[in-house]
Parts: structure tokens; C-alpha cells; sequence
């Protein structure tokens, strides 16, 4: 007599059909919230280096239309500052001499450079790029061009003696204006440096760069 095959599903099939589903439908949910991270990581940094691009240009529109004349600060071996003032030409109509600008790296009014994560953001020493418009005049102005500001260019150590990022500078901060080699007799460019720091998405602080070359008003 012929057995009649049963046309149902064992217990073992059914619970291997769900274990299968589940593992599938595990993986394309991990697969999903890897991809969500990292498009948003992704758009952090995207949004970071808009923002630091956008900083150097800032600096670059103080210090185009400007002479040189005044560009001595205390400059570092080799030939690098993180800050510069400069001024604007004279009034060719009455004289007047122009306005005399400075751009500086200062420390976050909430996280100064003690090397202490002061305002609990889990970044040390963040800082800001100030722009100061007649300083120490009646009508000073100080603008912010930027913040999160980092300590020191991206890849440097500071405080070692040692170029760490490759760039031809030492101990450079996260704001570094460097000069022809022939300054202080060659004051005809100057090349911003600028990084600016913040946390990702998870937490992980991430740093990115910009630089630009400004050639000034002979």
C-alpha cells in the first residue's frame, strides 16, 4: 500500500524557516543602521570642511585688500605666527591711513587653553578665529569668523619641536599664518592655515584642514 506523503511543514522546518527570516531581516536591519551612520558621519565631516573653507575665505576677503606694512608679529622658527595685523591703504583722496586689522586665534570663552575639557563638550582647548577692526581704538569692532578652532593644526603635536604634519612649520596652532622664506624683508603673501575641530555622530572628535595663499597690495 503507498504511504500518503504528508503535505504540512515539520516543527523542525517551521522553526528553521523563522530562525532564517529573523537573520535575514537581522542583517538588513544592521545593514541599514551602518549605512544611516555612515552617511551621517559622511554629512558631519561634508559640513566641517564646508565650515573651514568657509573660515579661510573669510580671512583671505580681511587680508586681500590690505598691505603688508604691518605684518611683524612675533614670528616662530621657521617663519610662522597665529595671529597678523595688517593694514588697509590710505584714503587716496584725503590720506587718512587705512584701518589697521588683526586676525588671531583666541581661546573659547568657555574652554581656555589649559589643556582641561572646561565646557564638558569632549574637546580641549577649542578656540576662535577673531577678527579685531581698529584695535585699542574708540570704535574697535571684533568680529568671530569662526569657531571650534583647534588647538593645534591637524597632525601636529604641540609643544614637541618637531614639524608632526609634515607642513615645514613646528608647534604651529590650529590658526597658522607662515611667510615667504625672505620675510621679514618679503612680505608679499602670506599662507593661511586652518583647522577646526568637533565630535561626529558617535562621539569621536574629528579635525579637518584648509589652507590658502594671499598675495598682498604692493
Amino acid at each position: 500500500m503507498e504511504t500518503r506523503r504528508n503535505s504540512g511543514f515539520s516543527l523542525v522546518e517551521v522553526v528553521f524557516s523563522i530562525a532564517t527570516s529573523v537573520a535575514v531581516l537581522g542583517s538588513a536591519l544592521l545593514m541599514t543602521i551602518s549605512l544611516s551612520r555612515s552617511t551621517g558621519q559622511l554629512r558631519a565631516s561634508d559640513d566641517l570642511f564646508g565650515d573651514v573653507r568657509r573660515a579661510v575665505h573669510k580671512i583671505s576677503d580681511v587680508l586681500e585688500p590690505t598691505v603688508a606694512a604691518l605684518a611683524n608679529p612675533a614670528v616662530l622658527s621657521p617663519l610662522h605666527t597665529s595671529w597678523l595685523q595688517v593694514q588697509a591703504p590710505p584714503d587716496l583722496a584725503t590720506g587718512v591711513p587705512g584701518a589697521i586689522h588683526v586676525i588671531r586665534r583666541e581661546p573659547s570663552p568657555s574652554d581656555p587653553d589649559d589643556g582641561v575639557d572646561n565646557d564638558g563638550n569632549g574637546l580641549i582647548d577649542e578656540g576662535l578665529v577673531v577678527w579685531i577692526r581698529n584695535p585699542g581704538d574708540p570704535d574697535e569692532e571684533r568680529i568671530v569668523l569662526c569657531r571650534d578652532v583647534s588647538e593645534s593644526l591637524e597632525g601636529e603635536v604641540p609643544g614637541n619641536g618637531l614639524d608632526d604634519n609634515g607642513n615645514d612649520l613646528i608647534d604651529e596652532g590650529g590658526l597658522a599664518f607662515d611667510f615667504p622664506p625672505g620675510f621679514p624683508l618679503d612680505r608679499s603673501f602670506v599662507r593661511i592655515q586652518l583647522s577646526l575641530s568637533r565630535l561626529d555622530r558617535e562621539g569621536r572628535p574629528m579635525t579637518v584642514s584648509a589652507q590658502r595663499v594671499v598675495s598682498f597690495m604692493n
